[in-house]
């Protein structure tokens, strides 16, 4: 059986086929996280070996702590993404379009969820937990678990004394993590329980006092959504650059502001 994989990030979407041996062999990278109107003549190019002999796996980034591990789409698992939206706004209403694109278009295919969170199941309680009171308390989730599992499969693949090593493993796109690990057990992570906390983003802001979202509430007046935007959407590179939220773009701009943006990016 092919698999298709759709991979829904920050700022596009990827789709890969693969065969059965494990080797990509179509690939789509869309610069917009949208479904676009012709998806149907897309995905029926990609999949030419009919629906029935393919899985589509989606990449979902926030299911809450119930969804952690691959599982089968049904309405239960859509319904869990769509109540976890709010926490990854840039990716979970994305990936739900193109769930129900898949499903619409291929209601006879195969269609997996599988959870960015998948590699900080265990994350120890000293790192997963936030301090404050239990009963408003919530575990740090970690994301980007998909490609830190992929650079510590490649460490475990030319280092033999692997089971030892202590890694630190980041990821540098459109959303920034860092986790540390060793023998290939996450011990901590930079995101948190939404992918905002951690490092300085293209658009996402990292880490910041709570007190200012207090005081963005409060003094400003500023709505719970509008907050959310700002975070998310206006802040990181393109918030202190005021230009753009892509790293080679500000690099080549000659402008104090843009110098700052990157300065504080690799500083982060």
């Amino acid at each position: 059986m092919d698999i298709l994989t759709v991979n829904v990030g920050g700022s596009s979407v990827r789709l890969s086929l693969f065969n059965e041996q494990g080797e990509a062999v179509v690939s789509e990278h869309l610069a917009d996280g949208n479904v676009p109107a012709q998806a149907q003549e897309l995905l029926a190019r990609m999949v030419s070996s009919g629906a029935a002999n393919v899985a589509m796996c989606h990449r979902v980034v926030h299911g809450g702590t119930a969804y952690t591990q691959p599982c089968l789409l049904d309405d239960a698992v859509e319904q869990a993404i769509r109540a976890h939206a709010s926490l990854a706004p840039l990716h979970n209403p994305a990936a739900l379009a193109w769930i129900a694109a898949c499903r619409r278009l291929y209601p006879e295919a195969t269609q997996v969820a599988v959870f960015d969170t998948c590699l900080y199941g265990d994350l120890p309680a000293i790192a997963a937990r936030y301090a404050v009171p239990e009963a408003v308390s919530v575990k740090r989730l970690g994301f980007h678990g998909f490609a830190h599992r992929s650079m510590l499969a490649h460490v475990a693949s030319v280092d033999p004394n692997y089971a030892d090593a202590r890694v630190i493993s980041l990821q540098l796109g459109s959303g920034a993590s860092v986790t540390a690990s060793k023998g290939g057990w996450v011990v901590d992570t930079s995101m948190g329980y939404t992918p905002l906390e951690g490092l300085m983003m293209n658009t996402r802001c990292g880490d910041v006092d709570a007190g200012f979202v207090l005081h963005l509430l409060r003094d400003r007046g500023m709505t719970a959504e509008a907050v959310d935007r700002l975070l998310s959407e206006q802040s990181g590179l393109q918030g202190v650059s005021g230009r753009s939220g892509d790293l080679e773009t500000l690099v080549a701009i000659d402008g104090d502001q843009a110098k700052l943006a990157v300065a504080m990016y690799c500083y982060r």
